[in-house]
């Protein structure tokens, strides 16, 4: 199975933040599903947007192979199956 890319953006939201941790346990494609988040937010986040990064991978989450933060969108939705 190839892995899913997702992006989400303003990452650091509300809605973002939540919906970061639920596609990365495999709620979203189901549980067997490899999955690589693309996450979003405004320049100037970089250092909370790491911090979130962080969190995801201290979770280790089966599902999650790779995170990609960033504040360009042409960088961040680059390749990306679903947004």
């Amino acid at each position: 199975m190839a892995i899913i890319r997702c992006a989400v953006t303003g990452a650091l939201g509300n809605v973002g933040y939540s919906l970061a941790f639920f596609v990365a346990s495999g709620m979203l494609f189901g549980p067997k599903q490899k999955i690589a988040l693309h996450l979003l937010e405004v320049p100037g986040l970089a250092g909370p947007l790491e911090g979130l990064r962080m969190e995801l991978e201290d979770c280790a989450f089966d599902t999650l192979e790779e995170i990609r933060t960033g504040s360009d969108p042409f960088v961040i939705f680059q390749d990306i199956d679903y947004a």
